[in-house]
């Protein structure tokens, strides 16, 4: 008797397991899909108002927004293609669907997510070039040369990206035709995300303490010189430190800002790097009770990564006023520059045309 009803048991509890596992999937990919939804049309309406930004208000088409614009334009390529395709492959299952979408999916991401990376290298460097090299950066830095170097990320990163397709695993059991192989992965991880993230830490590390040092020495010029200067101010000199002190305001909240991006880019892809990392160099680290929390890893770890596309451009609206007032403006369909375009000297009819305070 006991033969006969083992098989049946096991069985039924296979069945049952089975069952269990097939209902988890599918609430976990309602759930992802229903997140993800959301996420899409905030990474759209946010990214596509930066966009728009820079479009309708020249102020902010300078050296100093052009890797901005660039990370936008990445994001908004992400919200666009790699998020849609993610959801397509999660409901598609079995023939050349499956393959379209998944390579579709691995291609856009990794697409996006290095043109995002190298978009904030040339972010932080800008900054640090700025704080350095003040003069250099004024002088030589011209919109060619950033535009040049953006052109040049948005290559690489392509490049990279299309590797997979050519450079591919063999005897496995993937459906995907954009199947990297681990030295790919190790590559691009060490060259295009680790090596990066050094750079970015040590531009901004050293204009965050360059900024510190010098509010601190512009604090003790202006106590020991303050009763010199109430006895010899002019308005002109009043309207030239009025000039210089908004200019190096807009400057650190422009670096604030920035470093913000930064940190909210470590949290959200963190997790992602060291987990795809760790796989690659020591699969053995995880043991075989992950196998049943992984699937709901995997959905946790790549929607933090969604999720950054879609933080910058509220950072950007509640670290920096200027940014505010140029949605607004944006929205209202209002020019700033075409307001201020030009003004009366002295009463007489004679026009003057001024260039926006950037």
């Amino acid at each position: 008797m006991n033969v006969t009803l083992n098989p049946n048991v096991s069985s039924t509890t296979l069945q049952g397991t089975e069952t269990i596992n097939t209902s988890e999937n599918t609430t976990l990919r309602i759930c992802v899909t229903a997140i993800l939804t959301v996420i899409i049309i905030l990474t759209i309406l946010g990214n596509g108002l930066v966009c728009l930004v820079s479009y309708r208000q020249p102020q902010f088409r300078g050296v100093s927004y052009y890797p901005i614009l660039s990370l936008a334009l990445a994001d908004l390529l992400c919200g666009i293609c790699a998020m849609p395709a993610y959801i397509a492959k999660k409901h598609t299952a079995g023939g050349d669907k499956e393959r379209i979408t998944c390579d579709v999916f691995r291609f856009t991401y990794f697409f996006s997510m290095y043109a995002s990376i190298l978009s904030l290298t040339v972010v932080s460097l800008e900054r640090f070039l700025a704080i350095k090299l003040p003069v250099w950066h004024r002088t030589s830095l011209t919109k060619r040369k950033m535009i040049t170097t953006l052109m040049i990320s948005w290559l690489e990163a392509a490049l990279v990206s299309m590797l997979p397709f050519v450079w591919q695993r063999r005897n496995t059991d993937e459906l995907c035709t954009y199947r990297p192989t681990k030295e790919w992965s190790m590559m691009v991880i060490l060259l295009n995300v680790c090596f990066p993230f050094v750079i970015m830490f040590a531009c901004h590390f050293y204009t965050v303490y360059f900024a510190i040092q010098f509010s601190r020495a512009k604090y003790r010029a202006k106590s020991s010189t303050i009763a010199i200067t109430v006895r010899r101010n002019t308005n002109e000199r009043i309207s030239d430190e009025n000039r210089e002190a908004i200019l190096a305001k807009r400057e650190r909240d422009i670096t604030c800002t920035m470093a913000m991006v930064l940190g909210a880019f470590v949290l959200c892809w963190a997790p992602s790097t060291f987990y795809y990392f760790l796989q690659m160099v020591c699969p053995q680290c995880y043991r075989p009770s992950f196998k049943k929390v992984e699937p709901f890893f995997n959905a946790v770890v790549k929607l933090l990564t969604f999720v950054n596309s879609c933080l910058n451009p509220f950072i950007y609206c509640w670290s920096n006023k200027y940014f505010r007032q140029a949605f607004r403006q944006s929205l209202l369909k209002k020019s700033s520059a075409r307001k201020r375009k030009f003004i009366q000297i002295n009463g007489i009819d004679g026009k003057t045309e001024i260039s926006p305070v950037l």
